[in-house]
């Protein structure tokens, strides 16, 4: 059941944070087969049962994503772990792009680069 899959995932967390993991990642997936679709979510309920592990997004796909929703999910989840969380982006391949966004890819290039200009700006700070 994906309420079981979400409890294991949290219980690899805490033994990846026991046994020493520098970096514990959760990407961001929107099929029924993969449990994460709001990794800052999870994220944070990881946050809260681990203690030193650095944790990520491990990929945001940001063609689809407001930069300052991004930011807003991440910059409460840096807070909230102390200092632990990190985010990478990926912007899909253009094919999917058009499956995504009705917007011209020039259009969807600049918010890209808005989601990295803000969340790596805030997240570093």
């Amino acid at each position: 059941s994906a309420v079981q899959r979400h409890s294991n995932l949290l219980e690899e967390a805490e033994l990846a944070d026991k046994l020493g993991l520098d970096v514990f990642g959760v990407g961001e997936h929107h099929r029924e087969d993969f449990i994460a679709s709001a990794p800052s979510v999870v994220l944070a309920a990881i946050a809260a049962r681990t203690k030193r592990i650095r944790l990520t997004s491990a990929v945001t796909v940001l063609s689809s994503e407001d930069p300052v929703r991004v930011f807003q999910q991440y910059a409460p989840l840096d807070l909230l772990s102390n200092g632990r969380a990190a985010w990478l982006g990926k912007e899909p391949p253009r094919h999917e792009q058009t499956m995504l966004s009705d917007a011209p890819a020039q259009d969807l290039d600049r918010s890209v680069s808005r989601v990295h200009e803000l969340v790596y700006g805030a997240l570093t700070c």
